[in-house]
């Protein structure tokens, strides 16, 4: 058991920032590289880049800023020698409970998805754990692809849920070992007897 949860700790953690000719920050990023199970028989360094969070500057939104630092840092993750199958990342749902959730910023944030090349995983009732682990967030949860062979199913899918639920409770092992379980099987079983399928942000809002 504590194996399992120590090999699902990323494996690099990358963090950009984009400044202006004045040493202004103007944009921030942070990806981290999430290796394949150990028992999985594709090759180390397969494994998915998860996109935690980004940010840029009011004034330069529309500028194509965020877009470049993700890209920058998913040349940063081959750099290393990583080649990661796609990139993951989640965008929280409109929840009155939760500042700043409103429709324009959710769609907002789904047209910048979009616009990296993200789609969004359908029939799968994703939830975004929180660091407190007092709730979890539903979320739309999008995958954007980085490799021509890249292969998405059911399997796959749950590879993927099954890094990012450890990734965030990892900071506390021993009180939510038990409630990361709870979660990753409460989301894998939202796909029983569905068809998952990858569909362009703007359509699902």
């Amino acid at each position: 058991e504590v194996r399992e949860r120590t090999r699902m700790l990323p494996d690099k953690s990358y963090f950009l920032v984009a400044k202006d000719y004045n040493n202004n920050v103007k944009g921030v990023a942070v990806i981290d590289y999430l290796d394949r199970p150990m028992e999985s028989n594709k090759p180390v360094g397969s494994g998915v880049a998860y996109l935690e969070y980004i940010a840029v500057d009011k004034n330069v939104r529309r500028s194509g800023l965020g877009t470049r630092l993700f890209w920058e840092g998913v040349k940063r993750i081959h750099s290393d020698g990583y080649y990661p199958s796609s990139a993951v990342s989640d965008i929280a749902k409109v929840d009155d409970h939760v500042d700043g959730l409103d429709v324009d910023a959710v769609l907002s944030r789904l047209r910048f998805a979009q616009n990296r090349g993200a789609q969004v995983v359908t029939n799968v009732d994703f939830k975004v754990p929180t660091h407190t682990h007092h709730r979890e967030i539903p979320a739309y949860l999008l995958i954007t692809k980085l490799k021509d062979d890249f292969h998405f199913d059911k399997w796959y899918l749950r590879g993927v849920i099954y890094s990012l639920v450890y990734d965030v409770f990892r900071w506390d092992r021993d009180v939510s070992q038990k409630r990361a379980d709870e979660l990753f099987d409460d989301i894998a079983s939202s796909m029983t007897g569905k068809e998952v399928s990858l569909v362009d942000p703007l359509s699902v809002f």
